[in-house]
């Protein structure tokens, strides 16, 4: 039993660590004051122009 459970452990970390069908790694949404294109680049889907003239998650 103990041998099945490391086997099935095996291949839960082995498919967690395979690239994401487009063939690149999942993208991460920005959490902080960091340059966006657009709301969906920000975790809270909050894109805003800044006072110094940038686009940046979070601001406000």
């Amino acid at each position: 039993m103990k041998l099945f459970t490391v086997l099935l452990l095996s291949l839960v970390g082995l498919s967690a660590a395979m690239p994401g069908p487009d063939g690149g790694l999942e993208k991460r949404c920005i959490d902080g004051p960091d340059p966006c294109s657009s709301n969906s680049d920000c975790c809270n889907n909050d894109c805003r122009l800044s006072s110094d003239k940038e686009y940046r998650c979070n601001y406000g």
